[in-house]
């Protein structure tokens, strides 16, 4: 009976303490609606700002981008950082096949010596 009773309390605890994470979860969850809510508020806004921000920088090299041949500053930069991202892929995978080839010509070297 004692063991009943002592389940009892722990599964009453149990509840009380589920009923707390409860709780806390709905705050959270209205809380995180809020956020939301003022996040989508505020795209809007930002977006507009960026579009601003756009258009004066286009102004600001509208020259410079029509001598090398783009729309705006946005896609030369683009076009910049593609290029250097494939180079250096390039440079890693020469230096492998330097690598690769330095490590043949090794070991035919020393099965040259060793014949």
């Amino acid at each position: 009976e004692s063991e009943v009773k002592t389940t009892q309390e722990k599964m009453k605890r149990a509840k009380k303490e589920i009923d707390g994470i409860d709780g806390e979860l709905k705050k959270l969850r209205t809380r995180l609606q809020q956020l939301d809510t003022a996040l989508k508020s505020h795209e809007q806004p930002m977006a507009k700002v960026q579009g601003k921000i756009n258009e004066i920088t286009d102004s600001i090299f509208a020259d410079f981008s029509k001598s090398v041949g783009v729309g705006n500053i946005r896609e030369f930069e683009e076009k910049q950082l593609k290029t250097a991202q494939e180079q250096a892929e390039k440079k890693i995978k020469l230096a492998e096949q330097i690598s690769r080839l330095k490590n043949e010509l090794e070991y035919k070297r020393s099965q040259d010596l060793k014949a």
